[in-house]
């Protein structure tokens, strides 16, 4: 029996009527499924045997066209199965992931610039912390380092929802109070309550949720009844009501202290019925009285515990990273080929001319761009050097020209954007060169 991975219901994927259809991948094969009707009901066609997939969240749909990584090679789907071909960093990308995490691979696409990004684990790395990115617009490949585990591509939202553990935090998680279920109906002007258990509810806690008045508190309870000391403008069946010890005044920032273990640390996420901390100095402890900012005050209901609390990402917003409070640019940068007299042009192989350096005189760049960017002319003799950074120069935005005092025999251009707001769009960038001083032997 074939192992199914991953399925996509539709409409007929290429030509044929208007019946439902689908595809079906398994380990070996990639099977197309169409509604017949009758006694058969559905109809079955191997499209390719043998191929592969190399996990169930890689496959992308992208204007009715499928794409997906094999466990060797790049595929795509548009009426016949057929390899991308990727020059660039596929061996890297094979020889770097961690098999034994492959099915947390998953894949996504930015069609605004035509890319398909493809998330993988890394070396030891148990989660995804890297990227390899097709451009079918441009046909190109390059990569990211970037952790991300999870996310979807604009629809409901305008842009790129992703989540991952790099801004992560530790914190402890402080109960403050517990989230019931109503079991029964409770008529407007009726102050009681009705659930299957009220376990966890204390007498004086704050009462939140739809029906529930504004501040109103915990008047008494029993094992199954909560009594409130306001009427309710009517609760209905199976809704989800909060009740917390914590007063007005929690807010994120404030340093919150236990008032028996003296323990502190700083509010980072406040709920209705939870707090999380961070930079935690001592140990909290359940029942303990902890007091926050304005005089505010909660009671821990449970032994705090550990949890990491992770980060979504709005991508392909603005140019900068907004973490909370904190704005950082994003780095980018883009590398040449080697270049010179020896070696050829920067932008396709061609016969070497002469065995000597290169001296690069000027460069005059093309972008358009914001804020600086910065310019590193990267040099090596040989091409198991060690490649070193012979100048670094600051490119200001609009600037024509900028010389140079740099010779090598292969030499790279390093263009990085690495200022808040910084953008940059490249044309073409022309270089001077001209015959340097004779190469050394060695």
């Amino acid at each position: 029996m074939r192992r199914l991975l991953a399925r996509w219901v539709r409409p007929p994927l290429r030509g044929g009527g208007q019946s439902p259809a689908g595809l079906f991948w398994a380990l070996d094969s990639l099977i197309r499924v169409s509604f017949t009707g009758g006694t058969g009901i559905w109809a079955y066609d191997t499209l390719a045997c043998p191929t592969t997939v190399l996990s169930k969240k890689s496959i992308v749909e992208h204007d009715g066209k499928f794409y997906w990584p094999g466990v060797d090679r790049f595929l795509s789907y548009n009426g016949v199965v057929q390899e991308i071909p990727n020059p660039l960093n596929q061996n890297y990308f094979y020889e770097n992931l961690n098999y034994a995490h492959q099915n947390k691979v998953w894949g996504t696409k930015v069609a605004k610039w035509g890319e398909i990004w493809w998330f993988y684990p890394r070396g030891s790395d148990t989660e995804c912390g890297d990227a390899i990115i097709w451009n079918y617009r441009e046909n190109t490949w390059y990569d990211a380092e970037k952790q991300r585990t999870a996310g979807a591509p604009p629809g409901v939202f305008k842009f790129p929802v992703w989540t991952g553990d790099e801004d992560s935090i530790e914190t402890q998680l402080l109960t403050t109070g517990v989230r019931l279920t109503t079991s029964a109906l409770t008529t407007a002007g009726s102050p009681i309550l009705n659930f299957t258990s009220t376990t966890g509810v204390v007498d004086g806690m704050m009462a939140h949720g739809t029906g529930v008045v504004y501040g109103s508190l915990v008047l008494s309870h029993t094992g199954t009844a909560v009594t409130l000391d306001t009427n309710t403008t009517g609760v209905s069946a199976a809704a989800t009501l909060s009740f917390t010890s914590m007063t007005a005044g929690f807010v994120d920032g404030y340093t919150l202290t236990g008032g028996t273990s003296g323990a502190t640390g700083t509010a980072i996420r406040v709920g209705l019925t939870t707090v999380n901390v961070k930079n935690v100095s001592g140990t909290f402890v359940s029942g303990e009285t902890i007091t926050g900012a304005s005089a505010s005050t909660a009671v821990i209901q449970a032994t705090p515990t550990e949890q990491t609390l992770g980060c979504q990402y709005q991508q392909e917003y603005g140019q900068d990273k907004v973490l909370r409070q904190a704005i950082s640019p994003i780095r980018s940068s883009f590398t040449s080929c080697n270049f010179g007299i020896a070696v050829g042009s920067p932008f396709e192989d061609t016969p070497k001319s002469m065995d000597a350096l290169t001296r690069l005189e000027r460069v005059e760049p093309d972008f358009d761009q914001i804020g600086d960017m910065t310019m590193d002319v990267l040099g090596r003799s040989f091409a198991q050097d060690a490649e070193t950074t012979l100048n670094t120069y600051t490119l200001a935005a609009g600037e024509s020209f900028q010389d140079t005092v740099d010779q090598g025999r292969m030499l790279k251009l390093k263009f990085t954007s690495n200022e808040l707001g910084g953008f940059y769009e490249q044309g073409q960038i022309l270089i001077k060169l001209s015959p340097g001083d004779e190469r050394s032997t060695r």
